[in-house]
């Protein structure tokens, strides 16, 4: 082998490494245009995936595809799998240049699978970076949804724990409504069952819960069937006929039975039933809750009864009464009575014993005239003192019949109880027209009760003030000998006085009733064993007072009634209740005061023991000036030697 062919190999079978395919076929236009003489040169190859077309010295006619056979002045050959290369030059080429080229080609080869490499290293490395990138943008991607599912999974935690809190709150509310109240679902299963239904039902909650088939109206119904719960949804004129008093407020139904519950007697129960919905507004349940109202009936009862009676004696009242009045003439009824009766005094027995005397008197009236009529006779309380009777087909004859039985029975009664006389004034009026106005029948009624009353009522007032006197009485205020003691007193210092025997007379009277007063003030008060406190003081002071209204009522007594409202009065203006002084005082409240004072002293009290006459003396004279005349205490003194054995005249 000459020298210039061991340059040409040493020089092709150097290895040179490339960057790009440019760069290669650079070199490959370089070396075989200088070492082999080639004129044209093709490079078909595909390097990393990516195809590469390459030629030289064809000026404008470019190939367009490898040529198919080959001649002395080409050669072809294939670079493995990546393509071919093609050499041309005018002269053919030499076996020798043949076997250059074809180590040429060899060494092409090696350096184009390198460049291959490289480049697939290269893409791969591109890619392994995409895909680096792409996982690192995953990861964060990740990361992000990792953050947010934790984010969402600790809502959605926070979520149920205020479903749960929620949910928990429903039924802690539910479980301590007032109102007895279970909850259905769609189901007609029983989810929920309060304390207030265990205790109407008797039934416990872990018992019920979850049962179906109407288990819960057994209770109420004792049987299966429907309670207002399971009437929603349904039209109100199907549910109507079903219960009492039904009506809706929205979507909540109302409704009342009355029912016998654990064998009790009969109970009223308002039903409240509501529907229960999801987020879609479907019906998925229904809560209902039962309330005993039967006190609340009981009351409204009661206040109705009430609208149309008289509290005190239980008849009807006046509202009542003008109704029947207007329904009777509205009716064009005939014959029609009305009575009335007027309580004869009641306003001196308020003023002397009190109202709650006062009130038992027109009880007592009331039950008598009530006793007088059938059940379905209308009798009314119309006013304070005033009773009236409506009688529907009731002529003259048979209205005088009924006002003589009222008198009857109020003769009866004062037969069996004569502590307290019953005096009652009647008048009554007959319609036998329909032209005749009811109201214009009850003012003629009203008028023959006054002609009555004008004639009964000095009778009846005495009546009443005997009853009183008798009533004191009993107290022990005259039969103890308070009264007879005290005339003996005042008639001895009378005389020594030279009185006339009508002012005698009248001291005597005022004597014995100058206390009738005191009949109307509590026994608490009256027979307190000790001092009284000022309120009590205040109370008895009072009888003064009514002592004067009682007087005043009875023409026996009026003469004297300013004398018992002033028989406390002192000398020095500090008694009651008018306060006078002197001889401002009339002279039988002088006289009577220093006796009464001098019998009580001697006599005791409940709440101290009796003195001796000399001590009691003492009394008058140390009192004298004051609460006493001081003439009249010496006269008195004077009087006490003269008509005892007791010696006080050094008193």
């Amino acid at each position: 082998m000459q020298f210039n062919e061991l340059a040409v190999l040493y020089e092709i079978s150097a290895e040179s490494v490339y960057d790009n395919v440019e760069h290669f076929f650079d070199d490959i236009v370089d070396r075989a245009g200088r070492l082999f003489g080639v004129e044209r040169l093709i490079l078909d190859i595909t390097i990393a995936h990516e195809r590469f077309f390459l030629h030289w010295g064809f000026g404008s006619k470019k190939p367009n595809k490898k040529p198919e056979n080959r001649t002395p002045n080409t050669f072809i050959n294939n670079l493995d799998e990546l393509g071919y290369v093609y050499f041309e030059k005018q002269q053919d080429f030499t076996e020798v240049e043949g076997r250059l080229l074809y180590i040429y080609t060899q060494q092409l080869e090696k350096a184009l699978s390198l460049l291959n490499w490289k480049k697939e290293l290269k893409k791969s490395t591109l890619e392994l970076e995409r895909t680096n990138l792409e996982l690192a943008v995953a990861n964060e991607q990740l990361v992000a949804i990792e953050d947010e599912l934790r984010y969402n999974v600790k809502a959605l935690e926070k979520h149920r724990e205020e479903l749960e809190l929620a949910h928990q709150k429903l039924e802690d509310i539910i479980e301590f409504l007032p109102d007895a109240t279970f909850v259905i679902d769609q189901d007609k299963k029983v989810i929920a069952w309060n304390k207030a239904i265990e205790l109407i039902t008797n039934i416990k909650k872990a018992d019920i819960l979850g049962t179906s088939n109407y288990a819960y109206a057994i209770p109420f119904y004792e049987e299966n069937q429907k309670l207002l719960v399971d009437y929603i949804g349904v039209e109100d004129n199907i549910i109507a006929p079903e219960y009492n008093n039904f009506y809706r407020t929205g979507n909540t139904l109302h409704a009342e039975i009355c029912i016998q519950l654990n064998g009790q007697s009969s109970i009223h129960l308002h039903e409240m039933a509501s529907p229960l919905y999801n987020k879609k507004g479907e019906i998925v349940g229904a809560i209902g809750s039962v309330r005993n109202i039967t006190d609340r009936k009981m009351v409204v009862q009661r206040l109705h009864f009430l609208s149309l009676h008289d509290s005190l004696t239980g008849l009807y009242n006046r509202t009542y009464f003008e109704q029947e009045m207007n329904r009777i003439e509205v009716g064009r009824f005939v014959p029609v009575t009305i009575i009335l009766s007027d309580v004869d005094g009641l306003k001196l027995i308020n003023d002397t014993m009190g109202h709650s005397e006062g009130d038992e008197l027109l009880d007592t009236v009331a039950k008598v005239i009530r006793s007088c009529f059938r059940q379905e006779d209308m009798v009314a309380r119309i006013g304070g003192d005033e009773f009236a009777i409506l009688l529907p087909n009731t002529d003259e004859e048979s209205a005088q019949e009924s006002c003589n039985r009222i008198r009857q029975a109020i003769e009866r009664y004062n037969a069996q109880e004569p502590n307290l006389l019953l005096s009652v004034s009647i008048g009554y009026a007959v319609r036998t027209s329909p032209d005749v106005l009811m109201n214009d029948l009850f003012k003629e009624a009203d008028n023959n009760v006054y002609r009555e009353k004008l004639h009964r009522s000095q009778s009846a007032r005495s009546a009443i003030v005997n009853t009183l006197m008798k009533a004191l009485e009993e107290r022990d205020y005259i039969t103890e000998g308070h009264a007879d003691r005290l005339q003996v007193l005042v008639v001895n210092l009378a005389q020594l006085l030279d009185l006339p025997s009508n002012r005698i007379n009248d001291l005597r009277t005022l004597a014995q009733f100058h206390d009738i007063g005191k009949v109307g003030i509590p026994d608490r008060i009256l027979f307190k064993k000790g001092p009284l406190i000022p309120e009590e003081y205040a109370e008895m002071k009072r009888h003064c007072e009514i002592g004067y209204r009682i007087a005043q009522a009875s023409p026996d007594l009026a003469h004297i009634s300013e004398w018992i409202l002033r028989h406390h009065e002192w000398w020095n203006g500090q008694g009651y209740p008018l306060g006078l002084k002197g001889e401002e005082i009339p002279l039988e409240c002088r006289i009577l005061a220093i006796a009464d004072a001098y019998d009580a002293m001697v006599s005791g009290r409940p709440y101290r023991e009796a003195l001796a006459p000399e001590e009691a003396a003492k009394e008058i004279i140390r009192c004298a000036g004051t609460q006493f005349d001081p003439r009249l205490a010496a006269r008195f003194l004077e009087s006490l030697r003269l008509t005892t054995s007791v010696n006080l005249l050094d008193q």
